[in-house]
């Protein structure tokens, strides 16, 4: 297994004369692929999907807002995984009302893009293997500290 991660790309990727972090990569997969989950959900549930793409926008904005807030303050990057899920979570609760939409639905949708988005976010850890700074070492962990 190990020969077969180690054949992965790790924190950069060449593409032509470019180098691209992998976490770029992954998260822009992620939010494509988040979109069209939270799209086909909008649809399957009868939501206008102008409505379904401004509520994803919307959450994807206060988002990107806490994270900076955050990284402004505490004075480093960190995306965890129940933070982003309750500002989702939150922001279909204010939205979906105000479309006078229901907003069990609008919860429905955001949790099945959020889940594609997470999916690719954490491929994107494993690949790029630069979570907490460290890289990992062959062999048996002497502790196991799992960020979810």
């Amino acid at each position: 297994m190990n020969t077969f991660l180690d054949r992965l790309p790790r924190r950069e990727v060449r593409l032509g004369n470019t180098l691209v972090y992998t976490w770029r990569l992954t998260a822009l997969a992620g939010l494509v692929s988040g979109f069209a989950v939270g799209m086909v959900t909008a649809a399957l549930h009868g939501v206008p999907l102008a409505t379904a793409t401004s509520a994803g926008a919307a959450a994807l904005a206060a988002y990107v807002a806490y994270v900076v807030v955050h990284h402004r303050f505490a004075r480093q990057e960190v995306h965890v995984l129940f933070e982003g899920m309750a500002i989702t979570l939150a922001a279909a609760l204010v939205i979906y009302p105000l479309a006078g939409l229901d907003p069990l639905v609008g919860l429905d949708i955001h949790m099945a893009a959020f889940s594609a988005i997470m999916a690719w976010g954490r491929m994107g850890c494993l690949v790029g293997g630069c979570c907490h700074g460290v890289t990992a070492q062959p062999g048996p962990p002497s502790r196991v500290h799992i960020a979810v």
